[in-house]
């Protein structure tokens, strides 16, 4: 009998294993980046005053469905004005603050499951927090001078943060090169004449799903921006004008995000899976390690279900079903501490291409080399693009843990029911703080 066990074990863990591998193989090209505070955003306020609260309820719900439906449409949805009415049944914790220009502003988190159910509710799509990662190659011309934008350097001036900002409203993942590659010229024309082999040889090795060549330039009274994107599934080119760089910024991020959420978000008639998240638990040893975990997340009060999504060596991927929202859940699995809270792999700001080898460019520079060739096209094979669209199906982000071993040492305060307050931030500069219930 005990060699009969031993012999199930082994193949339910051999076949474990085979899985796990399976998916990691098929997901290599995905780069999926969790959106961190998807759900928290700061608005100005006139005051204090509760009409004043409440229509900073309304700013922040409106700023967040933006984010969590990735659709600039959704404010045109039936039923959208009652849902902004009553944003501060959908908040789960603000702070008041008075920055030092003296303007108030209201820092809010908005819980990810009420708002999920409030787009649903409108029919419109919910867009999940593991988002595709887009590197931007932006060359700018202003006044007869080129330059690429880099986060780490000045001479980029404040284009770089205009995109950030614009990007980060948005909710969508967004990398620059590193520093090096502003002082190479070569890579510079390779840009600004939109060559995508070369571009895509520059960012070898880096992670991320889509790769866009942008080019700016100034126009009479304006900016124009024009960019070629490619990535599964997608070889696309556009251009945008507006008066001002930040204006500018903002309208080119806001074309990426309406394009990859049509793509990603999940209509809000098929969102039968909306409670449901996955936990990644590292450093299991032994069966009995997983018998113990899984045990352990079954128990939890906020668990409706749960399954293995994926499993390889030392490693499961849960999928539970949940009642509630997801800080609930969290604050739950903390009070055991044999699940010790991981961050999340996120992937770096900039991406570092080759060796720099020239310095900054001007306009003069290379514009009979860019000429003699077609944009989008040159000797640089194109990488096969998915007939599908990478899967980014999941609505939450992903939770992870590394199993700590022993005996559960439940935290003072686990026997009483977690999560029906979030507390509110109590940071020094808050003037005034509080939490909702859900």
């Amino acid at each position: 009998m005990t060699n009969a066990i031993q012999i199930m074990q082994r193949t339910v863990a051999a076949a474990a294993l085979v899985a796990g591998m399976m998916i990691l193989l098929l997901a290599v090209r995905a780069e999926a980046n969790p959106v961190e505070d998807l759900y928290t955003v700061q608005v100005p306020v006139a005051g204090s005053s509760s009409a004043q609260l409440q229509q900073g309820y309304r700013d922040g719900l409106k700023a967040v469905l933006l984010r969590a439906s990735g659709n600039r449409q959704v404010f045109e949805n039936e039923g959208i004005d009652e849902v902004l009415a009553d944003a501060e049944s959908l908040l789960q914790s603000y702070q008041y603050l008075r920055a030092d220009s003296g303007q108030n502003e209201l820092r809010m988190t908005f819980g990810s499951v009420g708002v999920t159910r409030a787009l649903a509710g409108i029919g419109a799509a919910v867009w999940g927090a593991n988002r595709p990662v887009t590197l931007a190659w932006v060359a700018v011309e202003d006044r007869g001078n080129r330059r690429l934008l880099v986060p780490e350097s000045e001479s980029g001036g404040a284009w770089p943060g205009y995109f950030r900002d614009a990007a980060m409203d948005r909710g969508l993942p967004l990398a620059f090169p590193s520093g090096e590659a502003a002082a190479d010229r070569r890579l510079l024309s390779e840009v600004w004449g939109q060559f995508m082999g070369s571009i895509r040889e520059a960012s070898a090795g880096s992670q991320y799903d889509f790769l866009t060549a942008v080019r700016v330039s100034g126009r009479a009274g304006g900016w124009e921006a024009s960019w070629v994107m490619e990535g599964p599934g997608m070889d696309e080119t556009s251009s945008v004008r507006a008066d001002t760089p930040q204006m500018l910024a903002r309208q080119v991020i806001d074309a990426w995000a309406d394009q990859l959420a049509a793509r990603y978000a999940v209509a809000g008639g098929d969102l039968e899976d909306a409670t449901r998240v996955e936990v990644v638990l590292e450093g299991l040893q032994t069966v009995d390690d997983f018998g113990a975990a899984k045990r352990a997340l079954e128990s939890m009060n906020p668990v409706t279900g749960l399954s293995i999504a994926s499993a390889s060596r030392e490693r499961l991927v849960f999928r539970l079903g949940f009642s509630g929202e997801l800080d609930q859940l969290r604050e739950y699995i903390s009070l055991d501490d044999r699940f010790k809270a991981m961050a999340s792999p996120r992937l770096a700001d900039t991406i570092t291409p080759p060796a720099a080898t020239e310095a900054q460019s001007n306009t003069g520079g290379d514009t009979e080399a860019e000429a003699d060739r077609d944009p989008g096209t040159d000797n640089a094979t194109q990488p096969e693009a998915s007939a599908q669209p990478v899967a980014f199906d999941a609505l939450y982000e992903t939770l992870y843990y590394r199993w700590q071993g022993g005996a559960s040492r439940v935290s003072e305060g686990a026997s009483r029911r977690t999560g029906d307050t979030v507390e509110g931030d109590d940071s020094d500069d808050a003037s005034g703080s509080g939490n909702r219930g859900q």
